[in-house]
């Protein structure tokens, strides 16, 4: 199990995210920004772990 902690964001933008899930599999607007976070986090993780790998091997300074 993991801790949660509370993020603060907009009305505006949580009436825009509760739009865009309406009709899709999210069950919230919680869930949606779990998942969307996870999902660019990772991806952003992996493109520094690329980048760390060719500046040890002297492709990228």
């Amino acid at each position: 199990m993991f801790a949660s902690k509370s993020v603060k964001i907009s009305k505006e933008l949580y009436q825009n995210i509760e739009k865009l899930i309406q009709g899709s599999n999210y069950e919230s607007v919680p869930d949606f920004i779990e998942k969307y976070l996870s999902a660019e986090i990772r991806q952003k993780l992996e493109e520094k772990e690329v980048e760390d790998r060719l500046k040890g091997l002297g492709y990228v300074e």
